[in-house]
């Protein structure tokens, strides 16, 4: 440490770092050449460490450090081994040189300067750099980016890509597994059985990594481009959707195990989140270790399964089961098409299997379902999934059984067939024998609507029913009621066996059925509603860009409505419910 009340030639080469000194011969001409002009320009630093400091707050008064965030220190004590650790840097004295200026054998020495330095890490904004301070005049004067860590490697299937990975310098100076790119926070480690922060980092020497730990790196770069894609398309910040958002933990290339000694082991992939840790597995499916889940759509939907937890934590067995499983094959062929742009609609690795892979498209084709004796209580695996509901390979959630929890894997393809029809449409008669053409909205605006279902409205025990109810409120909410998206949600429901679809002009190729009459219509002001029944009915009024006006709760058989506060115009007014109406009415 700098002594300032003693002579410069004393203390010049001790406990200070002259930064950017590469060769002898330039610190010989410093030393012997220039020192008298040094000792004039670096005689007395008169600002202190914490002055240096609190000039880096002050600059970045809005940063969010990480040494404020307990997650963070807890995680770094942790991974330390040492509970003082902190990000809260300790200053170094140092010389440092100008901004802009090179290193040079014939330098002047006043391109140098007595400095504090610090290693500084922000997470909002991020970053994470070096700033330099200067000892005289307390002024920041120059800064290094440590951002730049980024490497490629040569990941399975997808060829050379670049990971995002973090440098740990001091004495270990080596690459590891932990993202460090704007809010993303994953954290790859090898499957080691034991406990996560002290399992040995994935590490390598140099950014490139080549085929070096393929399957780490694969798994690594398969989670973080799902955190990505959740974060740019639906604004989510990591699993629970917070700042910062919650670490991923990702265990790759784990072994696998027979079955007979498992002792609560699994094979394949699987999310599990306990203790507030986010956790995803990727292993293998067979005993010769050939068909490794480290594969972008199967690690983004266990992913998916995460965000599940987080939010409507659909219970896993029966139909609930089956939707938490559509929903993560569903953003699983999302992440995988918004990274490669493909639009392959079968999902999992490409030597999977066709039992271990899902058709978005043709769910018959791929994945399982099971024929089951009730009387002897047996059943045989069977090839594909059901595209309907109640239909074909349909697995009878009421059949005391717990074989795949009842029908999670299986009963999944309803929901997958309605995601596809919904964005790609499609005309044709389904295992109920109805007929049906639903026009096709698109890939971005019916992965909106799933997602807004997805974390809006799914609870504890939501089934199939809640799943369609909750979609067309979703796409009501988002384009309006009896927009082109609201119809083809309803239309692909109906589709598969759900609903009677859309009451909505021009939709479907099936005719309307009104479920209520209204008049006198036109109206001037009041408009009577006649219902079929005296049930308990909601009555919602809507203008034609789709924005709700009015929600009315009737008991009656005929009730009234007063209209006088609306404009003179059309409006629609809609039944909620399964067998939802819509009629128009017009106001003069």
């Amino acid at each position: 440490m700098l002594v300032t009340n003693k002579p410069i030639m004393e203390f010049q080469w001790k406990g200070l770092n002259l930064l950017n000194i590469v060769e002898m011969a330039l610190l010989y001409t410093l030393m012997v050449s220039c020192v008298l002009t040094i000792s004039t320009i670096y005689k007395d630093g008169n600002i202190s460490q914490e002055k240096a400091m609190q000039t880096i707050l002050t600059e970045y008064n809005e940063a969010n450090f990480a040494w404020d965030n307990p997650a963070y220190e807890s995680e770094l004590q942790a991974d330390l081994n040492d509970p003082n650790a902190t990000y809260y840097p300790t200053g170094e004295l140092v010389f440092a040189l100008n901004q802009n200026h090179t290193v040079q054998y014939n330098m002047n020495p006043l391109d140098y300067r007595l400095a504090w330095k610090f290693d500084i890490l922000s997470l909002a904004p991020y970053f994470h750099k070096i700033l330099y301070v200067d000892a005289h005049t307390g002024t920041i004067f120059n800064e290094e980016q440590l951002l730049c860590s980024n490497g490629s490697a040569n990941i399975t299937g997808h060829g050379s890509q670049t990971i995002d990975t973090r440098y740990i310098g001091w004495f270990q100076n080596h690459h590891i597994l932990k993202s460090n790119d704007g809010t993303t926070n994953v954290h790859t480690k090898n499957y080691s059985g034991g406990n996560f922060n002290t399992t040995a980092e994935v590490s390598n020497a140099t950014t490139s990594w080549g085929n070096n730990h393929q399957e780490s790196t694969t798994a690594h770069w398969c989670v973080t481009q799902t955190w990505d894609y959740f974060e740019t398309i639906h604004s989510r910040i990591g699993i629970p959707d917070q700042n910062f958002g919650n670490e991923v933990k990702v265990l790759a290339d784990k072994e696998w195990v027979t079955p007979t000694t498992q002792n609560g082991e699994k094979n394949g992939a699987w999310f599990d989140y306990s203790g507030g840790i986010d956790r995803i597995y990727a292993g293998y499916f067979d005993a010769a270790e050939t068909m490794y889940t480290g594969e972008l759509s199967i690690l983004a939907h266990e992913y998916t399964h995460g965000i599940d937890q987080r939010e409507g934590k659909l219970k896993y067995e029966k139909e609930s089961g089956a939707l938490d499983e559509s929903f993560a094959d569903i953003f699983g062929f999302l992440t995988r098409r918004y990274v490669t742009n493909s639009n392959n609609w079968v999902i999992g690795a490409s030597n999977f299997q066709n039992r271990e892979k899902r058709n978005l498209q043709n769910p018959s084709t791929h994945g399982i379902h099971y024929d089951i004796n009730t009387t002897t209580n047996t059943y045989n695996e069977q090839p594909g999934q059901p595209d309907t509901y109640n239909g074909t390979f349909w697995f009878d959630v009421n059949i005391p059984t717990s074989l795949d929890n009842g029908g999670v894997h299986v009963n999944s393809g309803v929901q997958n067939f309605w995601f596809y029809l919904l964005s790609q449409g499609g005309s044709d008669t389904n295992d109920l024998g109805d007929a049906y053409s639903v026009s096709g909205i698109g890939y971005a605006d019916a992965a909106e609507i799933t997602y807004y279902n997805f974390v809006n409205n799914m609870q504890r025990k939501s089934k199939f029913e809640d799943a369609m109810e909750g979609s067309i409120e979703a796409a009501e909410e988002l384009f309006g009621v009896c927009s082109a998206q609201a119809i083809a949600t309803e239309e692909a429901w109906y589709a598969v066996g759900l609903g009677s679809g859309s009451t909505c002009e021009g939709a479907g190729i099936k005719e309307a059925k009104n479920e209520f009459n209204i008049f006198p219509n036109p109206t001037q002001n009041i408009v009577q509603i006649e219902f079929t029944s005296s049930d308990h009915r909601t009555i919602e009024i809507y203008n034609l860009t789709g924005q709700l006006l009015r929600t009315y709760n009737f008991n009656s058989k005929i009730e009234s409505i007063n209209l006088s506060e609306l404009s003179n115009g059309i409006y629609l007014i809609k039944e909620r419910g399964n067998n939802s109406s819509i009629q128009k009415v017009i106001k003069n």
